[in-house]
């Protein structure tokens, strides 16, 4: 398995698999590379009808710097924070393995999640760029905590993607849950969800908890990958819904046949279409990986689900990957202003003198099951990362914005912006965010 699948793949890989990878691996990507410089600060942006920008991450896997831009492209601030950031508040320095929330940020701050092993949240001023707070999620052990969401003033889940081996050290140290915390400054944990019954029908597996949604009133989904502890095996990946009211767990959705699903992402409610009876999720799948970088493709594809207020899930439509393009899906998906998908496609790296295939990212029409190969990776294969679209949540009255999506290409150090019209979707800019430090994009938040 080639250095930049393993890097791709390290997030799910337990302690011993993670440093396997070796001070070796980290040079052969990072060497050479300067350290994030000062903060550049934050921004006064006002809020539109579509939020106020965009946040993303650049890293290397050892260096991590965060930009602000607008909806538009604008760059607002090149280094909102970053692994060089001093701060009497920033007690835990940023890794390389920092990401956005899949949600929007909705208030005066933005988050950061710190995954494996650091297991930290941090809480930075939009409009100074200054760290607030930070909160150690690990409760002992490393939890490499996947998502953020905040659902109200008082309450937030954060997503532990790890299971303690050996709990009882510490209050709320089982893991493989939703963390319960109160983001109001200091923040909180107050609680957890326990999410081990998800994966009753599959003994020796964990639920492995990953991105998660809300539907704005009191339902939240979140995407469990159901690996076991090694990794060896896997079973079908499922999404649980929680009752954010009480907490509790009303409900768990296999998709049975689909494994390795990672990329998660919920129909803003934009649409005036009577055809659609009701908001939909949409989860895709990489397959399972079976000791290289190439993942099943037999196990991949794209599922479309609609849900009721009860909590209830139903599988509305169901794209194979090998039908859809041929390669294994990445971890990234979101829809457009027109309830299309785009997702990421992985590549891989070729054998026996082959070249290697690069990723692409893909717009998926539901309604006809046309596929548009929207953007090709350069010349490597796990380079494209994120992929977010701005969508205009008024109607069609009321106040709007321009639609855009936006793709982050490490291998080219931009950040894609891409719109569609009639005829399909064009390249309208590469932005290069950062110019200074070098580190390419690869997480893409919105806020």
């Amino acid at each position: 398995m080639k250095l930049a699948g393993k890097l791709q793949l390290a997030r799910h890989r337990p302690v011993a698999s993670k440093l396997a990878l070796g001070s070796l691996a980290l040079c052969l990507l990072a060497c050479g590379v300067a350290d994030p410089s000062g903060n550049t600060g934050g921004t006064t942006v006002a809020a539109g009808p579509c939020g106020r920008g965009l946040v993303i991450v650049h890293t290397d896997y050892q260096s991590t710097n965060v930009a602000l831009l607008s909806n538009t492209g604008q760059v607002l601030s090149p280094s909102f924070i970053s692994s060089a950031s001093s701060s009497t508040e920033l007690s835990a320095p940023l890794s390389g393995d920092v990401v956005v929330p899949s949600s929007a940020a909705n208030g005066a701050s933005a988050v950061l999640v710190d995954r494996y092993p650091a297991s930290i949240l941090t809480w930075v001023s939009i409009e100074t760029g200054a760290v607030l707070a930070q909160l150690d999620v690990g409760t002992g052990f490393a939890a490499n905590p996947q998502d953020y969401l905040r659902v109200d003033e008082a309450t937030a889940y954060v997503s532990r993607f790890a299971t303690n081996p050996a709990p009882g050290t510490e209050p709320l140290d089982a893991g493989g849950d939703l963390l319960i915390v109160d983001p109001r400054v200091p923040p909180a944990i107050t609680g957890r969800v326990d999410l081990s019954e998800t994966v009753a029908d599959a003994p020796g597996h964990q639920p492995r908890a990953n991105r998660m949604v809300h539907d704005g009133s009191r339902l939240l989904f979140v995407l469990l990958a159901a690996y076991n502890g090694d990794f060896s095996s896997s079973a079908p990946s499922r999404l649980a819904v929680i009752d954010t009211e009480t907490s509790n767990l009303i409900s768990t959705k296999v998709l049975t046949g689909l494994h390795g699903c990672s990329a998660l992402a919920i129909e803003p409610p934009y649409r005036q279409d009577t055809a659609l009876d009701s908001r939909r999720l949409a989860v895709g799948c990489s397959g399972s990986f079976s000791g290289d970088s190439t993942s099943s493709l037999a196990e991949s594809g794209l599922v479309l689900l609609t849900f009721g207020a009860d909590g209830s899930l139903a599988e509305q439509a169901r794209f194979e990957a090998a039908a859809m393009v041929g390669q294994p899906l990445g971890f990234s998906v979101d829809f457009d202003q027109q309830g299309h998908v785009l997702t990421t496609v992985l590549g891989h790296f070729g054998q026996m003198g082959q070249d290697d295939e690069t990723d692409a990212v893909v717009a998926l029409d539901p309604t006809t099951a046309a596929v548009e190969i929207v953007l090709r990776g350069n010349k490597l294969p796990f380079e494209l990362g994120e992929v977010r679209c701005i969508t205009p949540y008024a109607p069609p009255e009321g106040p709007s914005c321009e639609a855009a999506c936006f793709v982050a290409d490490a291998e080219r150090s931009v950040l894609h912006r891409l719109v569609s019209d009639a005829a399909g979707y064009r390249l309208d800019a590469s932005i290069e965010v950062e110019q200074s430090i070098g580190l390419p994009p690869r997480g893409v938040g919105r806020f």
